[in-house]
């Protein structure tokens, strides 16, 4: 029993509905995750003008949103990571929001933040929604330093495309419009990586996750070039390789204390 007289065990269960819920719900649910990513698997040989744009924003809600409910689901107690990035996905809905004048993307600003909230309050154990108490990872700092730049200005670069109101236009679920999807993926990515720096619980797998997505998204725009919202061949192969460096770093296992010999005196001349 907790302090609010709910064993661990069915605050275990609730969590795991929930995030099942919430995570089925953005793949399958009309027009949301799996079908963009099919619609940019779809365009992919013709180098369709959506492409950038549906895959950066399936990967969102199809990929990186449903690995952090999932993982929750299959171990409650290893919330903080996966709750973390929920929340940092609200983050980025509410930023892109207001950088690309979509108000309506608020909307799903605030279903990921309550979502947050809610699976924050379940999940066995307190905290979650803090950063961690570890000290910040030097190699992870790099990383994500290496990263935050070009995806900041990614974002921006959506958001003024998106004020100017540059074709094409597609409107996408949860609220977002057009290459406003493109800077809540660039942000999600972004705060993924700062999130790992601190190694909250669950952490691994949220990087390798963000590498996968990262990974996915440059070999789409070396592929397509210079279509509206890719970011080039160039930028593309270095989000490439940010991606393949967080997956590696991911399963690098952490090296355990050096335990030293106690110090023995000698017994001579006693």
């Amino acid at each position: 029993m907790n302090s609010s007289g709910v064993s661990v065990p069915a605050r275990a269960k609730s969590v795991r509905v929930f995030a099942v819920v919430v995570a089925v719900g953005l793949m399958y649910f009309p027009g949301l995750g799996v079908v963009d990513l099919a619609s940019a698997a779809l365009g992919l040989p013709d180098r369709d003008e959506y492409v950038s744009m549906r895959s950066g924003y399936g990967l969102v809600v199809g990929f990186l949103l449903p690995v952090a409910l999932f993982t929750l689901a299959r171990r409650p107690t290893l919330a903080a990571a996966p709750v973390q990035h929920v929340l940092a996905a609200a983050v980025a809905y509410f930023a892109a929001a207001a950088a690309g004048g979509v108000w309506t993307a608020i909307i799903g600003g605030v279903a990921l933040l309550v979502s947050a909230l809610v699976l924050a309050r379940l999940a066995p154990g307190a905290g979650h929604l803090r950063p961690a108490a570890n000290p910040a990872h030097r190699p992870l700092v790099v990383l994500a330093a290496l990263g935050a730049g070009p995806w900041v200005v990614y974002a921006g670069v959506m958001a003024v495309q998106q004020r100017m109101g540059s074709d094409p236009y597609e409107d996408f679920t949860l609220g977002v419009q057009g290459w406003s999807a493109l800077t809540v993926f660039a942000l999600v990515m972004m705060l993924n990586s700062v999130i790992a720096v601190f190694r909250p619980p669950g952490w691994r797998s949220m990087l390798r996750a963000t590498g996968i997505a990262s990974l996915m998204f440059g070999l789409v725009s070396v592929w397509v070039g210079a279509v509206p919202g890719s970011p080039g061949p160039f930028w593309g192969g270095g989000a490439l390789l940010w991606g393949i460096a967080l997956i590696v770093f991911s399963w690098i296992p952490r090296r355990k204390p050096r335990l030293r010999a106690p110090l023995r005196l000698s017994n001579a001349g006693t």
